[in-house]
C-alpha cells in the first residue's frame, strides 16, 4: 500500500505530465499558426524555438511545484508569447469575490487586487455567467451589440479587448483578459491560442 507521500508525489506527477502534454499541444498550435503565415511550405512542423519554449514552460510548471503565484506568473509569461499583454489580466473567482493574481496596465505592473463583487458585473461578470470567450474588436463599433457593458470608467479606455475562461470541471475558476488602445488589434487566432492556454491554466490553478 502506498503511503500519503508516495501517493501526493504520484498525483504532482500526473498533473504535470498532463501539463506539459497540453502545452507541447498548445505549442505545436503556435508552430502551425506561424508555419501557415510564413508559407504552406513551412506549415508541416513547429519551429525549434517553439518547441524549446513549451519545454521550458513545462520545467518551470515542475519546478513551481504547482504554487499558485507561480504557475499565474508563468501563464502571463506564456501569454505574453502569444499576444501583446501591456494591458493583461488574470483573475479568480472567489465566492463573491474577484482576486487580480497578475495585472498589468500599460506595460506596469500593479499588485494584486481584490474586489467584492465576485466579477459577477460587466464583460467579466459575462464570462463568469456563459462560460465563453470573446473577442472585441472595436468597443466603439460594437458597443450597441456587446453582450454586457464594461464596468470600468476611464478617459482613456480601451478599444479592443481579448476574454478567455479558466475553465476546470465545469467551473469557471477565472479568466484571462488583454486590451489594447488600438481597434482590432488581436484576431480569432488570438483567442483561439489564448484559449488553448486558459484550459491548461486551469488544469494547474
Amino acid at each position: 500500500m502506498s503511503t500519503p507521500v508516495e501517493r501526493n508525489e504520484l498525483q504532482l506527477i500526473v498533473v504535470v505530465s498532463l501539463l506539459s502534454a497540453g502545452l507541447l499541444a498548445l505549442g505545436l498550435i503556435v508552430g502551425y499558426v506561424r508555419g501557415r503565415r510564413r508559407g504552406a511550405a513551412q506549415a508541416q512542423a513547429p519551429a525549434d524555438a517553439d518547441l524549446d519554449l513549451i519545454a521550458g514552460v513545462g520545467r518551470a510548471i515542475l519546478g513551481a511545484q504547482l504554487r499558485l503565484e507561480a504557475l499565474t506568473e508563468i501563464v502571463y509569461q506564456q501569454a505574453s508569447k502569444i499576444v501583446d499583454t501591456r494591458n493583461f489580466q488574470l483573475g479568480l473567482f472567489d465566492g463573491d469575490a474577484y482576486l487580480i493574481k497578475v495585472w498589468v496596465r500599460d506595460g506596469e505592473r500593479l499588485p494584486d487586487s481584490r474586489f467584492g463583487d465576485g466579477g459577477h458585473s460587466g464583460l467579466i461578470g459575462w464570462v463568469r455567467e456563459s462560460a465563453q470567450g470573446i473577442r472585441i474588436a472595436d468597443f466603439r463599433k460594437e458597443w450597441d451589440s456587446l453582450p454586457a457593458r464594461p464596468s470600468y470608467d476611464s478617459v482613456n479606455p480601451p478599444r479592443s479587448a481579448l476574454f478567455a475562461p479558466l475553465i476546470a470541471g465545469g467551473e469557471v475558476l477565472g479568466l484571462i483578459a488583454v486590451q489594447s488602445e488600438e481597434p482590432n488589434a488581436f484576431s480569432d487566432e488570438d483567442l483561439r491560442l489564448l484559449t488553448v492556454l486558459a484550459n491548461q491554466a486551469a488544469g494547474a490553478i
